[in-house]
């Protein structure tokens, strides 16, 4: 509450209210600085507890999760609502994860966190993808680049260089689970393959778009390298086991 007047606190601000990196290091430092005091967030629930209930009946719906923006560079509209789509996948996946097999996904919320150790401490890279319904084909990306403009990809995705050890992809309906490893491994021998001329028995092609680049795996030759969501948690859980 920072010392406001309560009046002053407006849920309609959350509509427009960017959630970024910056506001989660202030929120860690305040409460790492000694005894916190919620007495001003107790007395507006006090004062405004109808508003206070309708946001808490309509949250995920009228008012949508927010997601963390990185401070590193600027966000066009566009990659902030895909972002927010792709928050909305992370959480179906940290709930299923916590009420079939009762872990808890840990995701990293700083940039130090996302950009070196992966996207969470159970080691899960996870991606939205709603367009493999359509089109048969999983697309595993291994370069990026922020802007169309820019001139070199910088390695991403598959290739990313962190210490995630799955990978997993897919939308609500439909996911699939690969270990990053050979992933990496498929990705190098396609590339000698396309290198040659040869055509690729896994049926892979390599595609090429503004900011990104990857490799289309068809869903009927990836299902030989997939894991099931219960192989993953199990090594998880072994893994885990071990470090105890």
């Amino acid at each position: 509450m920072n010392g406001k007047d309560p009046s002053a606190i407006q849920l309609d601000h959350y509509q427009v209210f960017e959630l970024t990196d910056k506001h989660v290091m202030a929120y860690n430092e305040w409460v790492a600085s000694g005894p916190v005091s919620a007495d001003g967030l107790h007395q507006w629930l006090e004062i405004y507890a109808t508003e206070a209930a309708k946001f808490e009946a309509a949250y995920g719906t009228d008012f949508l999760p927010k997601v963390v923006l990185w401070s590193d560079r600027q966000k066009t509209d566009y990659f902030k609502e895909k972002l927010q789509v792709s928050l909305g996948f992370e959480n179906y996946i940290e709930k299923l994860v916590k009420e079939q097999y009762g872990l808890d996904l840990g995701p990293y919320l700083t940039p130090e966190g996302q950009y070196d150790d992966g996207e969470n401490e159970l080691g899960i890279e996870i991606k939205n993808d709603t367009l493999i319904k359509k089109t048969g084909n999983i697309y595993l990306e291994y370069g990026e680049k922020s802007h169309g403009g820019n001139l070199n990809f910088i390695e991403s995705g598959i290739l990313k260089n962190d210490k995630s050890i799955y990978f997993l992809i897919g939308d609500t309906d439909a996911f699939y689970i690969f270990k990053k490893a050979r992933l990496v491994t498929i990705y190098r021998e396609e590339i000698a393959i396309n290198r040659s001329g040869k055509r690729s028995e896994r049926g892979i092609r390599f595609v090429r778009i503004a900011t990104s680049l990857g490799m289309l795996f068809p869903v009927k030759f990836a299902q030989a390298e997939m894991l099931t969501m219960d192989q993953m948690i199990a090594e998880i859980k072994a893994g885990t086991k071990d470090k105890e």
